[in-house]
């Protein structure tokens, strides 16, 4: 657990960082600017797991059919 949450301060640091690099470089505004950085942050990142199955019944059962 203490691993998950190092990873995840760092995945969103590294997000932040990104953005505001980007932001200070593009000349888009509004929500294309928004969309196209998540995407750029999104390519970057690695996976920390995988889901291999979901329980009948769950919430991520429910999210998943979204």
């Amino acid at each position: 657990m203490n691993q998950i949450e190092e990873e995840l301060y760092k995945i969103h640091a590294e997000a932040r960082e990104a953005a505001g690099d980007k932001n200070s470089n593009q000349s888009e505004t509004g929500t294309e600017a928004s969309g196209s950085q998540d995407a750029d942050v999104r390519s970057q990142l690695q996976p920390i797991g995988t889901v291999t199955s979901i329980d009948q019944g769950s919430p991520a059962e429910s999210a998943v059919s979204i």
